[in-house]
């Protein structure tokens, strides 16, 4: 719930700003002798649901998203009784001030009347009035003031969420897209650290085209894997050795190695058994139209991604090559989490070990449980299984 509480914390905001005001409106209604906006009989028929859904909540009997959705749901309407208490609190206050100060002229009236009707009232009166009537002013003012500022608050949590969307991409409409530069002027993404990965692991780049992409600042395999269209095209300009699908085969091996998956091709290579012939000749066109399909399909990600915090992790549409891993030797990890990971195209410890950070905070918020995978060290325990399945495989070999 407290990662839900920052998460949404505008979300909470605006809920508490909204109950703040109805709150307002509410006790003073009531105060003036009209129907107020809710009743006590509505308020506990209401009260119950939220009581049983805390229950389903904190006994985690909903797992999944339908579990975050429920303690998302409730986090609103806590504030927003919140909002009401306090709103209904601070009415009270400025009415009950008020009502103090309209009765005290009129007792003092009552105390310095004389005995005869027509009789006027005593200088004292006729001072103290207008000290009370200006008191009576003020506090009408600040409660103006008051409801005034609600609507603002709302304003500026839609402004905020916004600005949210257009942080995960979801830009509306209505704001003007921003310019794109010429291919000529895209630049290839920062340079990494100095170590990088090794690029000969893709199909396609030898040994100059390494050293012209290092020049470029290409080090990671993430940087190509992130390459836009523009980007390659870019790249294409300044190394004649490659055409559209040689980049874009490029691509696609990338995202995988950077996601912890081998190719065929990487994999002899690491073994020592890929042909110096394959490793030194620029890949063709053909040739990379036949070698693209055949590699490890990968899930396209969607809008509903957006909705869990963080990045959601490479996904295969089915295990690499035929390999699996038993998920389940992850401490932490029970046989109906391993279905879930294997749904979301997680088949091998390898991908669960290059994971990020912000991969491990999607897969706790997927699985309605904020940060399990870093607090049972997922990542640490699948990087020494992948390490010693691999050097099993290799002593086979």
């Amino acid at each position: 719930m407290l990662y839900l509480l920052q998460a949404l914390s505008t979300w909470s905001i605006a809920a508490l700003s909204i109950g703040l005001f109805l709150g307002f409106l509410s006790w003073k209604a009531a105060t003036e002798g009209e129907r107020p906006v809710s009743s006590r009989s509505g308020a506990l028929l209401f009260l119950f649901p939220v009581i049983v859904g805390a229950v389903v909540a904190w006994m985690r009997w909903l797992p999944g998203r339908y579990g975050l959705w429920l303690e998302t749901g409730l986090l609103l309407v806590v504030s927003y009784f919140i909002g009401c208490a306090l709103g209904c609190l601070l009415r009270r206050l400025l009415s009950g001030g008020s009502a103090a100060r309209k009765a005290a002229p009129a007792a003092a009236a009552e105390e310095i009347e004389p005995s005869t009707a027509g009789a006027e009232a005593s200088p004292a009166a006729e001072a103290v009035a207008p000290e009370l009537t200006s008191a009576v002013d003020d506090l009408t003012r600040q409660a103006e003031a008051l409801a005034a500022a609600t609507p603002a608050a709302l304003a500026a949590s839609e402004a905020a969420q916004e600005i949210l969307a257009d942080r995960a991409g979801t830009e509306p409409s209505s704001s003007p897209e921003p310019p794109t530069s010429s291919p000529q002027a895209e630049a290839p993404l920062p340079e990494p650290a100095a170590d990088g990965d090794n690029l000969r692991l893709i199909q396609g780049v030898n040994e100059q085209i390494a050293r012209e992409l290092r020049k470029l600042g290409v080090r990671r395999f993430g940087q190509i894997a992130a390459w836009t269209p523009e980007q390659q095209q870019g790249i294409g300009e300044k190394i004649r050795q490659c055409g559209p699908l040689a980049r874009l085969y490029w691509v696609a091996q990338a995202r995988l190695l950077a996601g912890g998956v081998e190719t065929e091709f990487s994999r002899a290579v690491r073994r020592g058994a890929a042909h110096r012939e394959i490793m030194e000749e620029p890949l063709d066109e053909a040739a990379a139209g036949i070698l693209l399909p055949a590699l490890p399909q990968v899930i396209t990600p969607h809008g509903n991604d957006e909705i869990y915090a963080g990045e959601r992790p490479l996904s295969l549409l089915q295990p690499p090559y035929g390999e699996k891993d038993e998920l389940t030797r992850i401490s932490g990890i029970d046989p109906e989490i391993a279905e879930q990971l294997k749904a979301l195209g997680v088949w091998t410890y390898a991908q669960i070990a290059h994971w990020s950070d912000e991969n491990a905070r999607w897969i706790g918020s997927y699985l309605a449980f904020p940060g399990k995978v870093e607090a049972e060290n997922w990542i640490g325990q699948a990087r020494v299984l992948a390490e010693a399945r691999d050097a099993s495989t290799d002593a086979s070999a």
